[in-house]
């Protein structure tokens, strides 16, 4: 084979999973997965289940696996007995972007297992109270939260803090260097209006995981929820005291100009919110 021929089909092949690095237990399982579909194809046209075939195996050939997401399921549920046979230990796969699309696959079982509506939810647990036009904290619910809030937190805290709100070790916590409150979370960039808005939210969660035992089985983007609707309806600034009301700004972005609701104090300007002016939904971290 020329060399150009050669370079192409190194470009095609996907290193991580091929030569050296291929995970046979993955393959035998694709080949049998690839058997299976293209005997059925057989069954309509034998022509069809041959060519079929034959890009099955160049698919495994080249990228290791048939199926996505394979080396994440063989890794994580084939019998330990069969990872033995083939030289492999049980464990989280290699490479990123499997661990990555495994994590998917669990985030969305998991919100489909544990999903709660958010506003029953708030009610439910004695922290709201009143219609969706008068919504309010309660008393009882304000008085814990203004014991736990501390926006002159130390870093350390406030990285202890965000390693339980996010159920990761508070390794996994690394601050940005921008002009306000913001951190990678898993490959994520989580960023809040003011450290006041962090710190009514370190708070909050503190206050749910002592008053609801389910709080932590709530999915996190329906948790971050909470404590945004918690943030939009504080009455008194963390930091200063202040009275926390509404504003309405212009924001200009790429996409063209819109109205956004802030929700901020009025004495020393620090924003704990801001709502979506069309929708009310608060945007909250990303």
């Amino acid at each position: 084979m020329s060399s150009d021929g050669a370079s192409v089909t190194e470009r095609l092949k996907h290193p991580e999973y091929t030569g050296e690095n291929r995970c046979w237990p993955c393959t035998v399982l694709n080949l049998g997965i690839a058997a299976v579909g293209c005997s059925a194809a057989a069954l309509l046209a034998v022509e069809l289940g041959g060519v079929l075939f034959g890009l099955s195996l160049a698919a495994i050939y080249f990228k290791g696996y048939l199926v996505p997401g394979t080396p994440a399921l063989t890794a994580r549920y084939l019998p330990e007995p069969v990872l033995r046979a083939f030289g492999k230990e049980a464990a989280s796969p290699r490479d990123p972007a499997a661990d990555q699309e495994w994590e998917t696959i669990e985030r969305v079982r998991d919100h489909r297992e544990n999903a709660v509506d958010v506003d029953e939810y708030l009610r439910e647990g004695g922290v709201v109270e009143g219609g969706d036009d008068e919504r309010a904290l309660t008393d009882e619910f304000r008085s814990a939260l203004a014991e736990r809030v501390d926006p002159a937190a130390e870093a350390s805290a406030v990285r202890d803090g965000l390693a339980t709100l996010f159920d990761v070790s508070p390794a996994e916590i690394t601050p940005e260097d921008e002009p306000y409150p913001a951190f990678v979370v898993e490959r994520r960039v989580r960023h809040w209006p003011s450290q006041s808005a962090l710190a009514v939210d370190l708070a909050a969660d503190a206050v749910l995981r002592e008053r609801r035992e389910d709080w932590p089985t709530v999915p996190l983007e329906q948790r971050l929820d909470a404590l945004g609707t918690v943030r939009t309806l504080t009455e008194r600034c963390p930091a200063c005291g202040g009275t926390v009301a509404e504003t309405s700004d212009t924001v200009e972005a790429c996409c063209g100009v819109h109205e956004v609701v802030g929700v901020q104090c009025v004495d020393c300007g620090a924003r704990l919110a801001e709502l979506d002016a069309t929708t009310d939904e608060a945007k909250l971290t990303s």
